[in-house]
């Protein structure tokens, strides 16, 4: 009986140590749309093979984006998937790579 006793007094301070844990993660790395590769941007959210080929022929058409809001003039992106993919990519050059010597 005692046994069950400890178990159960413990399992709130485990329950805690999962809590913090969960907060503790690290944010996902950005992708720079101007560098991403196919493969890449099919992993973003709303971004399939076709609108990830897509952004990449805008890009080698056009030159690198400027804005992540460039985004917004792909076909069929609605408002909420333009703001859930916003927040995972950048068109900073430098992003996830070491900083170039001067």
């Amino acid at each position: 009986m005692k046994r069950v006793i400890r178990a159960w007094a413990v399992l709130p301070l485990f329950l805690a140590g999962l809590a913090l844990a969960a907060g503790d993660q690290v944010p996902p790395k950005l992708v720079n749309i101007n560098t991403a590769t196919v493969e890449e941007l099919v992993a973003l959210p709303a971004i399939g093979e076709a609108r990830a080929q897509m952004i990449v022929r805008i890009r080698e058409r056009n030159g690198p984006f400027k804005r992540v809001e460039e985004l917004r003039a792909l076909p069929r992106l609605s408002e909420k998937q333009f703001e859930a993919l916003r927040r995972l990519v950048t068109v900073e050059s430098g992003v996830g790579s070491q900083p170039t010597p001067r």
